[in-house]
């Protein structure tokens, strides 16, 4: 046992030697304030990561890549560029915001909803035809009052049959790891813990016994950002013409994207849309109309016929609120996924009525970004290898790339 520790720590340390780390920070050159969420890229080789939330990097390279560019974006300012050979460690990157022309609200000829159907027509034009394939970074954490009570980590191979195709995407969960020190759930233990000691019993008709709501397995998983990958197959209300009239839609200030001016359209729901309450931004390539970034936030509404099944069982659900920010990046003229964040808080209660309420607030978070894009030579991801959401993640894990957590790249802790 001894000689494999060693062994395979050893194995680590020579990964680590034959990648070489970039690392770093990225602030605003004015405010001086850290810049969370930017991509820091090579140029020709399509590999990067995000900065974290104090707007530190650690980027890992392979050691045979001696000559490429280092690119950072982050839209609204302009980007930065620098040969990866003059780079010292550590690094402090200072982006200058993008003002110019882009200050005012520049004046269009037609209303902005019809910017918006014309972007979602133009999808299968500014979105890759050809299949493609990417390394993604995918993190999960779930506070419960501010406690851990789960974080995940993983690493998915991804195949895009073609991003206009009706066909699913392949996934691959190559890598993954749980935190130890993640606590169990608190919000409702007692009744949790007396319904697995009745299913352990039978009644005389041979059914189960009826269950409590199992807040654990309500949460989290990968399922729904991984769908959210792909604009061509993830279908949003505000960009639904059909629903155009259930929202308001105005010009805002444009921005940019490295030289690209982009075109910058908020929205409203004007009330329940899809038992949601939401708002937010949309960013179009002003030339192309290829849809750049979409940032959401929302409410969601209870259904009224959920309600009484949730009184019966005395939980009370306070409207959850979420956010949710979609980008991509633009490659010889086509545009690919890039970041897909998602936040969800609810509240629930478990009401009694001779004792004291619990209450629960829950935050999720989830991050997904593409770490290394390949725009040629994409593989399908074999039939026993891929993904299944309703299989527990740590049990479906195919590492036939031999990664290890030393020097991938992952957002900073």
């Amino acid at each position: 046992m001894l000689f494999l520790v060693v062994l395979l720590a050893g194995q680590a340390s020579l990964i680590a030697q034959q990648k070489r780390l970039i690392t770093g920070s990225v602030i605003d050159v004015a405010t001086k304030a850290t810049l969370p969420f930017v991509t820091v890229s090579l140029k020709k080789k399509l590999i990067g990561v995000v900065t974290n939330e104090e707007g530190k990097f650690d980027l890992y390279l392979p050691a045979e890549i001696l000559a490429d560019t280092l690119l950072v974006n982050y839209l609204g300012y302009k980007h930065f560029l620098m040969d990866i050979a003059e780079i010292k460690d550590p690094i402090t990157i200072k982006l200058e915001e993008t003002v110019v022309e882009l200050e005012e609200i520049v004046v269009r000829p037609l209303m902005p909803e019809h910017y918006i159907r014309m972007a979602t027509r133009r999808i299968a034009e500014n979105y890759p035809k050809a299949p493609f394939q990417t390394d993604a970074y995918y993190r999960e954490k779930i506070l419960e009052n501010k406690n851990l009570i789960k974080s995940d980590e993983g690493v998915f191979k991804t195949f895009y049959p073609s991003y206009i195709d009706t066909v699913k995407n392949l996934h691959q969960l190559m890598i993954f790891r749980r935190a130890e020190n993640a606590q169990g759930i608190a919000f409702m233990s007692r009744q949790l813990k007396k319904k697995k000691q009745q299913d352990s019993l039978k009644t005389k008709d041979g059914k189960e016994s009826e269950s409590a709501i199992d807040v654990g397995k309500s949460f989290g998983g990968p399922a729904q950002i991984l769908k959210g990958s792909d604009i061509s197959k993830k279908s949003e209300d505000f960009l639904d013409s059909l629903e155009f009239k259930n929202y308001k839609y105005t010009f805002a200030k444009s921005s940019s994207y490295n030289t690209t001016e982009l075109l910058v359209i908020d929205f409203v729901s004007k009330g329940k849309v899809n038992y949601k309450r939401e708002s937010g931004r949309i960013y179009l390539d002003a030339n192309s109309l290829a849809i750049v970034k979409i940032e959401c936030a929302g409410k969601f509404v209870i259904p009224a016929i959920l309600k009484p099944f949730l009184f019966l069982m005395s939980i009370g659900v306070k409207n959850p609120t979420y956010v949710k920010t979609s980008e991509f990046q633009q490659v010889n003229g086509k545009w690919y996924p890039k970041n897909i964040q998602n936040n969800i808080d609810v509240i629930l209660t478990n009401n009694h009525l001779f004792k004291k309420d619990e209450r629960s607030l829950f935050e999720i978070e989830q991050f997904f970004t593409v770490t290394e894009l390949k725009t040629n030579d994409a593989t399908e991801v074999p039939l026993e290898k891929r993904y299944k959401e309703e299989t527990d993640m740590d049990k479906q894990v195919f590492n036939d790339k031999g990664l290890t957590w030393e020097g991938l790249n992952i957002i900073k802790k």
